[in-house]
């Protein structure tokens, strides 16, 4: 149960702030500089920020979702009845 209230606390932390809590700026500059782009592009470092919070934020929802049905399909091969009331103790997504 305590598991559950920290995934909805996280949840909940991504959607009212906005800012994401997975990659820091140092990380978000580093993979813009690993990543081949037509054309020269030179951001500032707020706006690097604020798109590669953008993206995250707006994947956020799906990557949940996913990890949820998977975490559900593990418990489900391993035992059917306590993946069923997973499944109705966390409600749709």
């Amino acid at each position: 149960m305590h598991h559950l209230l920290l995934r909805r606390q996280l949840h909940n932390q991504l959607f009212l702030t906005m800012t994401n809590p997975f990659l820091n700026l140092d990380e978000i500059k580093e993979v813009f500089h690993k990543l081949y782009l037509d054309g020269q592009y030179s951001f500032l470092e707020d706006d690097l920020q604020k798109m590669a919070d953008a993206f995250i934020m707006a994947a956020a929802p799906k990557i949940t979702r996913l990890e949820r049905d998977m975490c559900i399909n593990f418990v489900r091969s391993l035992n059917g009845p306590v993946a069923a009331k997973l499944q109705e103790i966390r409600g749709p997504l």
